[in-house]
């Protein structure tokens, strides 16, 4: 059964949405990568930012591409 009390979530194309309590958890723009590009950039500053990242650790975004069978690099952020 699926309905509000169930502990069920749903995802849907616009999000997902917890059905205990019928509220939108995430939407869709929240969750979606709509440019793969400037996900990996964003992840790259994120992890480059983060105090858990040595500052001597070098970074690197690649993206697989599954057509051709191989990875590309994006992005990086070389240690200063």
């Amino acid at each position: 059964m699926i309905g509000p009390g169930t502990g069920v979530r749903v995802y849907l194309a616009c999000g997902v949405t917890d059905m205990r309590k019928g509220i939108a958890l995430y939407h869709a723009e929240s969750i979606c990568i709509s440019d793969y590009t400037d996900s990996v950039e964003h992840d790259v500053q994120l992890m480059r930012g983060s105090v858990g990242t040595p500052k001597h650790a070098n970074i690197y975004g690649y993206m697989y591409d599954i057509d051709e069978e191989k990875l590309i690099k994006v992005t990086q952020s070389l240690a200063a």
